[in-house]
């Protein structure tokens, strides 16, 4: 280390710090890169062999007595031969100059670019956090390369002095141009990944909204049912007391008939206002009126039957493949046809096996 340092004293445009880019792999660092190095890899002119993918890569900035000033720790995107992706661009000096504090490795607190603590919004997902072994490989691989990254920053320096002013401010131009045109297309990809991520949210406050809705109408539905069952519950209690007063009265006279009962209830009913309700299979719940109540009464299912349009004949070969919905053929177990005015004697009776073709 004593030569390459005789050396800098002895050539001004050594200004006391190195640049290194520190290659990871499995939290190791297999490789140190020098400036020209790594340029030549991030410009697409030669490839970093033995890797491939998003490789973790640490910039470190250090002094001349070796001691790290500044870290940033970013994604360099490599193919399967380990050449850089075409367009690829990240400001580097820029995040580490503007980079926050990290630990400190001998020479005070460094300056830390990383994932969790980036200068640049849009540039996050291009970094990585460290741990802390990551400081310690990095501490430990500058000390020992340290040799050859003077020598490479003389080297860089001595060639900056023999290119004209012309040169140097084309060089800077093209640099601030490429870094210019790497910002503003991770920009754009930011924005993209901001509209995506707002569609996203939308579509989730959409879906509910749609959630919230179809509960308030079931609890709506809920209480209009609720409704209704005091109401029946109410004309239920209403039919019984009815009930127990013909109850009373037939014990009374023993010998009165039937009918005369049936229509003392049809004209109490009808003075009371009173439906009657009645429950079918097939049918539903039917609400009979005092008129309604003695045709009812004459045949129960005849009148079932006419509620779905079908003759009480049909309805009872309905009823007896409902109540026991089993093949004609096999006796095994088939589908309910709920709807009587569906059900096809001919081919609903049989399973799948034994259905007439």
């Amino acid at each position: 280390m004593g030569t390459a340092l005789q050396a800098a004293a002895t050539h001004q445009p050594y200004f006391g710090h190195v640049e290194a880019y520190c290659v990871f792999k499995d939290r190791e660092i297999l490789q140190i890169l020098t400036k020209p190095e790594y340029e030549a890899i991030a410009d697409g002119d030669a490839a970093l062999k033995g890797f491939s993918g998003k490789t973790q890569v640490a910039y470190v900035v250090a002094n001349q007595h070796q001691l790290v000033q500044s870290l940033v720790l970013f994604y360099l995107p490599l193919d399967e031969q380990g050449y850089c992706l075409d367009g690829w661009q990240l400001p580097l000096h820029r995040l580490a100059d503007t980079a926050g504090r990290g630990p400190n490795l001998g020479g005070g607190r460094i300056r830390l670019a990383c994932q969790s603590q980036c200068s640049i919004s849009w540039h996050e997902d291009s970094l990585w956090d460290p741990s802390t072994s990551t400081f310690v490989a990095v501490k430990k691989s500058i000390a020992s390369a340290f040799d050859r990254l003077v020598e490479d920053m003389i080297g860089i320096a001595e060639s900056s002095t023999e290119q004209s002013p012309i040169d140097d401010d084309v060089e800077n131009l093209k640099r601030i141009l490429r870094n210019e045109a790497a910002t503003y297309r991770n920009q754009l990809q930011s924005l993209q990944q901001e509209i995506e991520r707002q569609q996203l949210l939308n579509e989730r406050l959409l879906r509910k909204e749609q959630r919230q809705t179809v509960s308030v109408e079931n609890r709506i539905d809920l209480q209009v049912l609720r409704q209704q069952n005091q109401v029946l519950q109410q004309r239920v209690r209403e039919l019984e007391v009815v009930n127990e007063n013909l109850h009373a009265q037939m014990s009374v006279h023993p010998n009165t008939g039937t009918e005369d009962v049936n229509q003392d209830l049809i004209e109490r009913m009808a003075q009371a206002e009173m439906l009657s309700v009645v429950f079918h299979a097939g049918v539903g719940h039917i609400n009979l009126s005092s008129a309604q109540v003695e045709e009812y009464l004459e045949d129960p299912e005849a009148y079932a039957a006419h509620q779905v349009s079908l003759s009480k004949e049909q309805y009872l070969e309905w009823k007896g493949h409902h109540d026991r919905p089993r093949c004609q053929t096999c006796d095994g177990q088939i589908p309910i046809i709920a709807d009587p005015s569906i059900f096809d004697p001919e081919i609903d009776v049989y399973c799948d096996q034994h259905k007439p073709v």
